[in-house]
């Protein structure tokens, strides 16, 4: 597969999640080709969080500021 061919794929694949009403306030922290993965085991994965859980996430970012998560 060619990368124009990933790219377009991704593109239409980005597209439908940011139309999908599950999701809100997608936004695109990077966007830059690579030339390897850079996270070659990482999946996707679902795990619920526990109020103390969540609460340490807080402590490291403000997920209700989307400042924080995108400077630009």
């Amino acid at each position: 597969m060619t990368e124009i061919t990933n790219q377009y794929k991704l593109s239409l694949l980005y597209d439908r999640i940011q139309r999908d009403k599950r999701h809100t306030d997608v936004t695109t922290l990077i966007s830059q080709s690579v030339n390897q993965r850079l996270f070659s085991s990482w999946n996707m994965g679902y795990k619920a969080l526990t109020t103390s859980q969540l609460d340490e996430i807080n402590v490291i970012v403000d997920l209700n500021n989307k400042k924080a998560l995108n400077p630009n």
